[in-house]
């Protein structure tokens, strides 16, 4: 499992919370990591506020670059015939900002000045 996600399901976590009803239902103890819950399922419901958010914040960052992922490559390999060292800095630019939005799981969130440096940097 992801970091995010290890960190707020972990198996003491669920055991406590869920372990008698999954094995009663599936024969086998709870799964590592909280899958299949995204963040809106039962294994959420029972985490604590600060956890709950910090989880959603991280499947939000990750959904982001999910769905940004597939144009940008594209994009990026065809302007490379052209203009390669161009899409290079352009792909490089938008690695780093993706690392800075990651900014968007510490304690300011939003409100952190690296979130706003790598918002501008991959868009």
């Amino acid at each position: 499992p992801g970091r995010a996600r290890s960190k707020v399901f972990k198996k003491n976590f669920l055991e406590v919370h869920f372990g008698d009803e999954h094995r009663r239902e599936f024969g086998v103890p709870p799964p590592r990591g909280g899958y299949p819950d995204m963040g809106t399922g039962r294994y959420s419901d029972k985490l604590p506020y600060a956890e709950w958010v910090y989880f959603n914040k991280a499947q939000r960052v990750h959904y982001n670059l999910i769905e940004q992922a597939a144009s940008i490559m594209v994009f990026t390999l065809i302007g490379g015939l052209q203009y390669p060292i161009a899409a290079t800095v352009l792909g490089a630019l938008f690695i780093i900002g993706r690392i800075f939005f990651c900014a968007y799981l510490l304690p300011k969130g939003s409100e952190d000045i690296l979130r706003s440096i790598g918002c501008l940097l991959y868009t």
